[in-house]
């Protein structure tokens, strides 16, 4: 029993070692060069889609909306996108700093009683 036990433990840590284990497990990640999402006024009642290289911000109604980070699985890249936002007033106040989820926008979202924004799909290009 001792050796099956070493013997697993250096498969897991080869595997692990090589990246296998973790592509397995969790399915291998992909770094977007931004993100897509969708401002929504509800005084307006009108939507908005902004594209937003990493790094850079774009402003909506009265907000800047920031990315820096946007991820997607290998496998599933329309539907489980995750980016990280910071959106701000024009005031300079922090409304939302965190990552969002395209699959579940509820999950981790702008409060704001003007404004919505939600995470689409990262970019690819």
């Amino acid at each position: 029993m001792r050796q099956f036990c070493a013997l697993g433990s250096a498969l897991l840590l080869a595997a692990v070692a090589g990246g296998a284990f973790a592509d397995t497990v969790a399915g291998a990640v992909v770094d977007a060069p931004g993100a897509e999402v969708r401002g929504l006024d509800k005084m307006a009642s009108a939507t908005r889609d902004l594209t937003i290289r990493n790094g850079a911000t774009e402003g909506y109604g009265d907000m800047q909306v920031s990315v820096s980070d946007c991820r997607f699985p290998k496998d599933s890249a329309a539907t489980d996108a995750w980016a990280h936002l910071t959106i701000t007033s024009g005031k300079g106040d922090t409304l939302f700093s965190g990552w969002m989820s395209a699959a579940s926008p509820g999950l981790s979202a702008l409060d704001d009683p003007r404004y919505d924004v939600w995470l689409i799909r990262c970019i690819n290009n």
